[in-house]
């Protein structure tokens, strides 16, 4: 019997300690205060004129765009891999089977051979 995948959000704990790890590996690549605490974030930057503010979030939602972009690449290059492997064991999984199965039947066609040399 098959087994169904249920793909649902995680509440597993380490599943979201994985989360958090690739986006700060990938985020301190991208825009390094990105990663901190917003509200460290709020407080260091609390006096800035209206203008660098719009200049600072204009630079964090290109970051968010090419983290983004990054984690596509990743999951499309993950998902190559694994149809890949999938494919190859698949391919495997069949050339066995047609192995075993021309092995039963030369066997059986002996069997038959051998019962009309008997009759």
């Amino acid at each position: 019997m098959v087994g169904m995948v249920k793909v649902r959000p995680s509440t597993n704990v380490d599943d979201r300690e994985h989360g958090r790890w690739l986006y700060g590996f990938l985020m301190r690549g991208i825009e390094h205060e990105l990663t901190e605490d917003p509200k460290e974030l709020f407080a260091r930057y609390a006096s800035e004129s209206p203008i660098d503010h719009a200049a600072r979030m204009e630079r964090y939602e290109k970051a968010f765009a090419e983290f983004d972009r990054v984690l596509g690449s990743i999951a499309q290059a993950m998902t190559k891999t694994a149809q890949a492997e999938k494919n190859e064991r698949r391919s495997k999984l069949r050339m066995e089977e047609a192995t075993e199965h021309a092995a039963e039947a030369s066997g059986v066609d002996k069997q038959l051979d051998s019962f009309d040399d008997h009759a």
